[in-house]
């Protein structure tokens, strides 16, 4: 058994967005991705594995194989490895997602 807080994770730069890994080990992983208005997760697939997306504050659009929508606090956004997804915080608040990668 493991207990973590969430906020150890929550850590905001003006260069870029942040990647703050919670847990990893076998065949999945967990992280948090911290966003500052205007900041971007570039398109990328994850093969081989499902990806469950929390919005854990703020909001932002989603582009999932060129569908792009918006995703608020409270959202769960899943993709399948061969789907290509990117994030950009387009709102003017700071925004947090909690991520679960788990491989095949």
């Amino acid at each position: 058994m493991d207990k973590q807080s969430m906020m150890n994770y929550v850590t905001f730069s003006d260069e870029k967005f942040t990647r703050n890994v919670v847990k990893s080990g076998g065949k999945s992983m967990a992280f948090v991705l911290n966003f500052q208005p205007g900041q971007a997760l570039p398109p990328h697939p994850h093969p081989n594995a499902d990806v469950y997306v929390v919005v854990w504050e703020g909001s932002g659009t989603f582009t999932v194989d060129s569908k792009s929508f918006l995703a608020e606090k409270g959202d769960i956004v899943h993709c399948r490895g061969e789907e290509v997804l990117s994030f950009k915080n387009d709102s003017n608040v700071n925004t947090t997602l909690y991520v679960t990668l788990a491989r095949d």
